[in-house]
């Protein structure tokens, strides 16, 4: 079998550019026309970083398109989420009644008992301290946790150390 004519694949290569060319145009068209059914602009927010990416149009030919990068908030998972303050009420009131049924518990042990992370449960702990209804016994890890009296605790002032003090004075 003689070896493949050079014609050929020159055709056969203009041919897939071509093509590949039109399927993008009539994807943008129908995109254009949805967004203009719906009210919407086909425009970027603006703030959004873009991307120069270079593409080949045709053989020898290069067409340079720009994408636009999500924001990070803008991820489809992962994104922060905001809990009500009525879900927050809500775990709290859990939390407050599953150390009244086991005084002592930690932190860890009230999240497997509600199914919930440790990092879950850090507001509405921080909000029941707060409130009175809960008291706690040692400290960063071996933190206990009992029923409170239910009278409210002033929040403790803050330590300050003085090294921002020290360091403006020294700058000057």
């Amino acid at each position: 079998m003689p070896a493949t004519d050079p014609r050929i694949r020159v055709l056969t290569d203009q041919f897939v550019a071509d093509l590949t060319e039109v399927i993008h145009e009539a994807a943008l068209e129908a995109a254009r026309e949805a967004l203009e059914g719906a009210g919407a602009t086909a425009r970027p927010k603006r703030g959004r970083k873009r991307l120069t990416v270079r593409r080949a149009a045709k053989p020898g030919r290069t067409k340079r398109v720009r994408k636009v990068l999500p924001r990070k908030g803008d991820r489809v998972s992962g994104g922060r989420q905001r809990r009500s303050a009525q879900d927050v009420d809500d775990i709290a009131g859990a939390v407050h009644a599953c150390v009244r049924a086991n005084p002592g518990s930690s932190v860890g042990e009230i999240g497997e008992a509600l199914k919930l992370t440790t990092k879950a449960l850090r507001l509405p702990i921080q909000k029941l301290l707060l409130d009175g209804k809960l008291r706690t016994e040692g400290e960063k890890r071996g933190t206990r946790y009992f029923a409170g009296t239910g009278g409210a605790r002033k929040e403790a002032p803050r330590k300050t150390t003085g090294k921002k003090r020290a360091t403006r004075k020294a700058s000057r």
